[in-house]
Order: structure tokens, then sequence, then C-alpha cells
């Protein structure tokens, strides 16, 4: 099957994305794994592509396989992303400690002046 923006606008696709598949495929291009894999590098929407161009039986099929891909990717990542959590804890709690001393800081040096300005005033 070939692809081209004027099929994409006919099917009232994202203008954003439209614009995006233009620049790369100026005169369309086939289906292909290949044209597919840059399709998500530059971060198009295949997912629509599917739900708009396959048939009901295969839109299900590949609906039904993908939900399938998901959870496999899900059940890997899963450990990875708890061990990350676990590293990035003390990291961020170190990040969140500098910041509230950063701000209590210039807070309170802020309160000096507008202190200082107050006395001024009343001086005055």
């Amino acid at each position: 099957m070939r692809l081209t923006a004027a099929m994409f606008r006919s099917y009232h696709a994202c203008e954003e994305q439209v614009v995006i598949f233009a620049e790369e495929w100026p005169e369309g291009c086939e289906v292909s794994v290949e044209t597919l894999l840059r399709a998500i590098e530059l971060n198009l929407d295949i997912d629509w592509l599917a739900c708009e161009f396959l048939e009901a039986p295969l839109r299900e099929e590949y609906r039904r396989q993908v939900t399938l891909f998901w959870a496999e990717y899900k059940r890997q990542r899963d450990p990875f992303l708890a061990e990350y959590k676990r590293k990035r804890a003390p990291l961020w709690a170190e990040f969140e400690r500098k910041v509230a001393l950063l701000l209590s800081s210039l807070i309170a040096q802020s309160e000096k002046v507008q202190h200082q300005g107050t006395l001024e005033r009343r001086e005055a």
C-alpha cells in the first residue's frame, strides 16, 4: 500500500502529523517495516494508521496482538523501573533538600531586604 499526505488529509489526519509525513516522504511511501519504524522515530501515530486503514477484523487482531506485546513489555520493564525508582529515591531526596535549602536562604534574604525597607520608611 502506498501512503501519501493527500491520503492522510482525506482521512482528516492531524495536520501536524501530515506535515511531518510529507517532509519525510514528499512523494509518499510504501508501507514496510522500515517505513513504519521510521514513522515511529518521527513520532508519527501508527496506531491511528492502524485504526483508520485496517478493516474491522484486522483492526481487532492488531489491537489484540498489540495488547499482548504491551503486556510482555511491561512484564519485562517493571523490574527495571522498580530498580530505577529505588536508586533514584535518594538522589531525588538530595536534590529536593538542596532546592529547599536554596529557597529558604533566598527567602530569608528577601525578608531582610523587605524588613530593611520597612525600617527605612518608618525612619523617614
